[in-house]
């Protein structure tokens, strides 16, 4: 983060000089002073003596001494300053630069490692001389650092200094990742990125007990390697490595889940001891590195949408084997059955992964239900089915409703089943163009505690008198953090939902009650979502009064704008409502300066009303100081700004 400081001596009379925005800019190369803290606040400087680990964050502070030659003019008002090679500098987005009072001084950016100020032609002409400032920034250092040693030189153009990092070469990173395959084994991935030369490298991974290595797959960046395999342990000998570029070193291996596993998971359940676990040494090793991942796999065989279209052509579409594990699909047969209210009509169409139709046939109009059953090669893909039907009452305004499942061949494929259904509008029901939805925000601790309470409107009183309660839904899941470009702060804002309160639902005074008015299907720090209930009391509510939803939410107030989004849907309607608040930025540049008597002042020549422009004090300026100034003439004021 870029934070420029001013301090300054304002002359009364500049001289007249025409404003030059595109004037090159001049690069700061004298009067550099630098500091280095391991904190973005600050407040302990880096001990040279302390070693850090290869792309730790450092925190610079860089203060400028402009000469004569150098300052802001406003014939020349841009600045710049070239970091150092050896050190990668965030960039900072253009963003506005303020004095100390709040006022626009200007604009300041950092890209690719030189920082770019420009003052603007009203600041400077009211502030023309004696301008300082000072920059602070983040920094890594290269992933070359060091080199064959572990201390790094750092050299700050224009006096700034020489700083020495000491780089702690005992640790090699690395980290873990898994992917599926289509044959449905897992491919393992650890990537080991040594910043200095190691010998006798051995890899230890164990798996959990829902895998088995697949013999033969060890590879180091695309090369087989020698692994020695004892249940759910291998242990790898990887040799001599030298210094790893910026990709690292690629050990892979593939194991498949056993029986068992598959078995549970065609069930429906989870894998309770699914983590895989790498650990490895070196010669001389002091701390070994480790590194874990635990797969999350899941089939999900029916996906079925609500029809649409209209009550004469309802398209039905349903999908199966979406999940991230793929069943064989030979021998599956799909079922769909109609659950009254409408009738089968054309023809059916079968698509593979690819949206090719591999099968088709015709709809009997007088059948509730109608079958399809896989080949026996059709392989571990997804499939898409579709269908149409009409309403028996093409000016009905019923809801019908449509199951979808398929049945496996056997116990030891997983099966499911989804419902559908379709709302018609009716020929004379006008379009719905009702927000159920509304949605406030209080954040007026935010800056201070990072907490703000948002309260929305679920708007049961423009619901119609036949409404089923239990299709009405109440979700959140949709926060957005946009960082301010001079932030410094995490990435996300640390912004969710607080973990310590629940969403509380009220009707007028009254405090609904989970599970008898309402379920909190799941309630997470990204989102959670409200289904309501037949009760008493939200039926009542129907067409009469709204339902309050108040939640809360925490952040670590980074500065930036923090954006909620809540939904309901009603009648097959989703609508929307959202709120923001701002967290400001806070001001970062200081101006400093200084009073003295002067007992031989004759005040008795002076206008009151003219006191100020005497003192040089611009329009604007507080007004306590004119205050005392015209009020008491037998105090002698003079005023300097230094």
């Amino acid at each position: 983060m870029l934070v420029t400081g001013v301090n300054l001596t304002p002359v009364a009379n500049a001289a007249e000089t025409a404003y030059n925005p595109d004037a090159p800019a001049v690069q700061v190369t004298s009067g550099v002073t630098v500091k280095v803290y391991k904190d973005k606040n600050h407040t302990q400087l880096y001990d040279p003596n302390q070693p850090v680990a290869i792309g730790q964050t450092f925190y610079g502070q860089i203060s400028f001494d402009f000469s004569d030659a150098e300052k802001p003019t406003l014939d020349s008002p841009t600045r710049s300053y070239k970091f150092p090679d050896n050190i990668n500098v965030k960039d900072v987005k253009s963003s506005t630069l303020y004095d100390s009072e709040g006022n626009v001084a200007g604009t300041w950016s950092i890209n690719n490692g030189e920082v770019t100020a420009t003052w603007n032609e009203d600041w400077l002409t009211q502030h023309p001389s004696n301008i300082t400032s000072f920059v602070s920034f983040d920094f890594t250092l290269n992933e070359d650092a060091g080199g064959n040693d572990n201390k790094e030189h750092i050299t700050f153009p224009g006096g700034g200094g020489d700083i020495t990092i000491t780089i702690d070469k005992s640790k090699v990173s690395g980290q873990k990742d898994y992917e599926l395959n289509d044959d449905g084994t897992v491919t393992f991935t650890v990537t080991l990125k040594p910043q200095f030369a190691v010998q006798n490298m051995v890899v230890t991974d164990t798996m959990g007990s829902n895998f088995t290595f697949v013999d033969g797959s060890f590879q180091l960046d695309g090369k087989p390697v020698n692994a020695v395999v004892s249940g759910q342990k291998a242990t790898i000998t990887l040799g001599d490595l030298a210094k790893a570029d910026k990709d690292g070193y690629q050990l892979t291996y593939k194991a498949q889940l056993t029986d068992a596993a598959k078995q549970l998971l065609a069930q429906g359940k989870k894998l309770d001891n699914a983590q895989n676990v790498a650990n490895w040494t070196w010669d001389g090793s002091d701390n070994p590195g480790e590194a874990d991942v635990t797969p999350n796999f899941s089939y999900k065989m029916v996906q079925k949408s609500n029809g649409s279209g209209t009550a004469s052509d309802i398209k039905w579409t349903v999908k199966l084997n979406t999940g991230s594990l793929k069943a064989d699909m030979g021998g599956y047969k799909f079922t769909d059955q109609l659950q009254g209210g409408q009738h089968y009509i054309g023809s059916y169409t079968v698509k593979d992964a690819k949206g090719k139709v591999v099968a088709t046939g015709e709809l009997n109009g007088s059948a509730d239900s109608f079958n399809y059953t896989f080949p026996d090669d059709a392989g571990a893909q997804q499939y898409t089915i579709e269908y149409h039907t009409a309403l028996n009452d093409e000016n009905s305004t019923a809801k019908v409703n449509n199951h979808a499942e398929v049945t496996p061949p056997d116990e030891n494929h997983p099966g499911g089943s989804d419902d559908g259904s379709y709302t018609p509008k009716g020929p004379e029901q006008p379009e719905d163009k009702n927000t159920y939805v509304t949605k406030d925000v209080d954040s007026s601790t935010a800056a201070t505690d990072g907490k703000a309470e948002w309260t929305s409107l679920v708007k049961f009183s423009l619901m119609a008198a036949n409404t089923d309660p239990t299709s009405v839904q109440f979700t959140d899941e949709k926060l957005e953090f946009d960082k301010a470009s001079n932030a410094d702060g995490s990435k996300d804002g640390g912004f969710g939902f607080d973990q310590d309160r629940k969403p509380v639902l009220t009707i007028g005074d009254k405090t609904l009650t989970e599970g008898t008015d309402y379920s909190l299907d799941k309630y997470g720090a990204d989102a959670f979502k409200i289904t309501f209930k037949s009760s008493n009391a939200i039926k009542a509510a129907i067409g009469k009064s709204d339902v309050q939803v108040k939640y809360w939410t925490v952040s670590d107030k980074t500065p930036g704008v923090y954006k909620n989004t809540a939904k309901v849907k009603y009648n097959g309607k989703t609508t929307s409502a959202s709120n923001s608040y701002d967290i400001e930025n806070t001001n970062l540049v200081n101006k400093t300066g200084s009073m003295k008597w002067d007992k031989d002042f004759d005040w008795s020549q002076i206008d009151p009303a003219d006191t100020p422009r005497v003192l040089g004090w611009p329009t604007g300026r507080s007004m306590s100081i004119r205050a005392m100034a015209v009020s008491a003439r037998s105090i002698h004021l003079a005023i300097r700004l230094s």
